[in-house]
Formats: C-alpha cells, sequence, structure tokens
C-alpha cells in the first residue's frame, strides 16, 4: 500500500477525477470497519467535496444510519444507528482523531443504553411501537472550532416492515437531519458587526422516503450559548433551505449555533454546535 501525506490549510476543497465503477469509503471505528459510503461514477465524472468547512457537527453518513429489524414468529426486533460523532465535509467524512462522546438511547423516556466513546449502538426490543430518543454530546480540543455539540434526535418507531415466514423485515427510520451552508470567509469566520447569510437544509437520512415537510427554528450566540439571539422560524418543503440573516457579534471570539427541525410526522432534530465559526475583528 503506498501512502502519500500533503498538508493543506484548512478548510479547502478538492475535485476528484474519477474512473467508472463503484468507489466504497470505509471507516475505522473501535477496530471494526464500516462501510460509510457508496457511490456509482461514469466515465468523465467530476465530484467536488468540502472537507473542515464550519459547521462541523453529528450526523448520519450516506449509507442508512438508522434501521429497524424485526422477526415477527419470534416476537422481538432490533433497532440500530451507527453515527458519524463529527462530519468534517459534504463527503460526510469523519475527522480521524475521535472526539470524546456520551450516548444516550431512550423509549418513551426510559433509557435503554448509555454508554461513553461510543456513536453506535445495537439494542434487542419488542416489537410494539414507541417513540425513541438518542442524545449523543461529543468534545473534542484538538481544533478551535465545533469544540463540543449536543444532539437529540426523536422519532417514532412501529415495526411497518414485518417480514414473512420468520424472515428478518428491515425498515430505514425517520431520522431529521440538517446540512449547514453558512456564508464564511475561507478561514470559517465572519467578521465582527457584519450581517452574513446562514442556509439550513433540513433532510431525512438516505434511505428514507417520507414526510418532506419541516419546521426549522435557529439560534445563535456570542457567549458560548449563555445567551441566544433567535432568528426565527421556517417551514419548507423538502429540498428546500431555510434562510436567514444574522449579525456577527461584536463582542466575543465564535459564533455558537442552536438548529431545531421537525418533519410533519413530528420526528426531531435538536441540534447545538459550540465554536461553530470564527469572528474577525480588523
Amino acid at each position: 500500500m503506498i501512502k502519500a501525506v500533503t498538508k493543506v490549510a484548512a478548510p479547502f476543497t478538492r475535485t476528484e477525477y474519477v474512473s467508472p465503477g463503484v468507489r466504497r469509503q470505509f471507516v475505522s471505528q473501535t477496530n471494526m470497519l464500516r462501510e460509510e459510503s457508496s457511490t456509482e461514477y461514469v466515465a468523465g465524472a467530476r465530484v467536488t467535496e468540502d472537507y473542515f468547512a464550519a459547521p462541523m457537527a453529528p450526523g448520519p453518513g450516506k449509507v442508512p444510519s438508522l434501521t429497524a429489524a424485526s422477526f415477527p414468529q419470534w416476537g422481538y426486533g432490533y433497532l440500530s444507528f451507527d453515527l458519524l460523532p463529527l462530519r468534517i465535509g459534504s463527503g460526510y467524512h469523519y475527522v480521524p482523531e475521535w472526539p470524546e462522546t456520551h450516548l444516550r438511547f431512550l423509549k418513551d423516556g426510559n433509557v435503554l443504553c448509555e454508554t461513553a466513546y461510543l456513536s453506535s449502538c445495537t439494542l434487542q426490543t419488542p416489537t410494539t411501537p414507541g417513540r425513541y430518543r438518542i442524545e449523543l454530546d461529543t468534545k473534542q480540543s484538538l481544533r478551535p472550532l465545533s469544540t463540543a455539540s449536543r444532539t437529540a434526535w426523536e422519532f417514532a418507531v412501529r415495526f411497518n416492515n414485518q417480514g414473512a415466514d420468520g424472515k428478518e423485515g428491515k425498515e430505514v427510520l425517520p431520522m431529521v437531519d440538517v446540512h449547514y451552508d453558512v456564508a464564511l470567509t475561507p478561514n470559517n469566520s465572519v467578521r465582527a458587526g457584519s450581517e452574513y447569510s446562514i442556509k439550513l437544509l433540513p433532510a431525512h437520512q438516505s434511505g428514507y422516503s417520507g414526510s418532506d415537510k419541516f419546521n426549522v427554528r435557529a439560534w445563535v450566540s456570542g457567549d458560548d450559548g449563555v445567551t441566544w439571539t433567535d432568528l426565527g422560524s421556517r417551514k419548507v418543503n423538502g429540498g428546500k433551505t431555510a434562510g436567514y440573516e444574522a449579525e456577527a457579534p461584536r463582542k466575543g471570539e465564535f459564533v455558537t449555533l442552536r438548529v431545531q427541525a421537525t418533519d410533519s410526522a413530528g420526528n426531531t432534530i435538536d441540534q447545538t454546535v459550540t465554536k461553530a465559526w470564527k469572528v474577525e475583528r480588523r
């Protein structure tokens, strides 16, 4: 195996010229390999991806990250999720240095699983409908941005895909995700006192097809979440962004962001990213 390492300033954009076929990208988690994404390319394709563009936050990868499996003849099923603790770009790549994490998985308010240093879990559960919640906190000190995050996903599970003849029935669950597009300088900053745009794209995780209308709400803070400025709420259809105009703080060195998004079925995400981007003074 040949390994090449090139040092570049972050954030950056890379354009890849690829050969036809299927490219699979794998990541290592707790000494196990798992597939992060699988993409098929056609001849002449060109792929552009962003790396380390703020804000960086946890979320699902490019393959379904939250699934349910049921065995009707046996009367139980499994819930499984596998999240990226800190995505670093449009390709949903993970940060090589694993951040510190704290994970809780709840059903109807009761804790089913709680662990540190992991962002995945598989549990056996009765195939009875319920409302589930994943809480994932991250913390890292190797980079000045996204030093901490707190994300909570809530979703309903009904085990609709029951399979047949004792065979496993699988379904992709309605995990809500948010993608960020913030008008930042090349070094992930805004100028103090300036106005800039924040675009939020709510969506479901890859592989899920369902309700595609969302209510989105956003807040920003210049003091790491001690006080907040409410940017308001927006109603958007799937594939559409919720746009905001924000004023960069005149005091403080960073902006912290909080976002909530809810689909028409009541599935939600509530995500806070501490030190999401920098504030420059000149």
